[in-house]
Parts: structure tokens; sequence; C-alpha cells
């Protein structure tokens, strides 16, 4: 579907540079939880976003909201990766802290003080683009912690039915930007 702007083109052709071209959104409002090992990562915690851009010289703007808490006093922490054509993942490297020594590449990170608290992890990345093959956008999840905690998404460690009790939603967009 075709995005119309005032000037009477549209983005199916003759866009300009910084245009919007078209827009996918994913998330969810309930709630996931999973063991995770020591050092390891969640992969597939369902907030993913995939997108096929129209020109391989666009840049695909990922915006993204995630709520996390985990046991332990550990950090909460969160890495965008991109799907390959061959749906192999790797670390969107760019959009990660530098690389020193054994340390995680994240895009993000947050902790909180107390069992009854969720985290919230916000980004935006302007990523290359590079093709016109569909690709898709995944947030992870990094457990830095030396033993396996449990990593929770759209709610605190301690929620007790009460007014005081929060449940949040998580969420990530892909917006593909025209270059030219």
């Amino acid at each position: 579907m075709a995005i119309y702007y005032g000037d009477g083109t549209n983005s199916e052709g003759g866009s300009t540079g910084g245009r919007i071209i078209q827009v996918t959104q994913n998330g969810y409002n309930s709630t996931q939880s999973a063991n995770v090992n020591g050092g390891s990562i969640w992969e597939s915690t369902g907030l993913d976003v995939t997108l096929t851009p129209k020109d391989s010289t666009n840049k695909i703007l990922i915006m993204a909201s995630i709520h996390m808490s985990v046991t332990g006093p550990q950090n909460n922490m969160g890495i965008i990766l991109r799907k390959g054509t061959g749906g192999s993942y790797s670390t969107l490297t760019a959009a990660n802290g530098a690389a020193s020594g054994s340390r995680m590449t994240l895009i993000g990170a947050a902790s909180a003080s107390s069992n009854a608290e969720m985290s919230n992890v916000n980004f935006h990345y302007l990523d290359v683009g590079g093709s016109t093959n569909a690709t898709t956008y995944r947030c992870d999840v990094y457990n830095p912690s030396s033993i396996t905690r449990t990593t929770y998404i759209n709610r605190a460690i301690d929620e007790p039915d009460s007014a005081y009790s929060a449940r949040g939603a998580s969420w990530i967009i892909a917006m593909e930007v025209a270059n030219t």
C-alpha cells in the first residue's frame, strides 16, 4: 500500500530522501518468561519484525521498547540481531556497543532496584539496509550472570494482584526511509 505525500508523490516511486516508504510493527502485551543460562542469550522472544525493502539503497529505522525483569541482582540486557537471507541471525555489530575483551556488546541495558519493578529498554537505530530481501530484526535478551536466571518480559518478578503492580507492552517497529 502506497503512502501519499502532500506534494502529490507517493512511496511507490519518485521519493526524495528522508521520506517513509513503509512501516511494519510487531509486539505483544502478554507476558513471557524463560530460564536463561548464565552468559547466554534468550533467543526468539517474539520481539521481531520483518521488512522487505523496496530499494537496496534505502535505510531501515528500527525502534523498540522492551519491558523486562530478571531474578537476582543482575542487569537486564537487550540485543538487536539481523536475520540474513539464509535464515540465520547475526549481531547487528554497528548498533551494539564496541567490543572489548569478553564483554557482551549491547544496544541497551537496564536494571531494577527491586523485584517489584520492571526495567524498560528503548532504542532507535538507522540501519544501512543493503538489499531488497526480507530482513528480520529481532530483540534477544542476554543474561550476564554466571548462573541461570529467570527472565520475564512485560512483568516484574513479583507481581501481586493489586493496583500497585503493573504490566507492560513490548514492541519493535521497522521503517524504510528513502535514501535518494
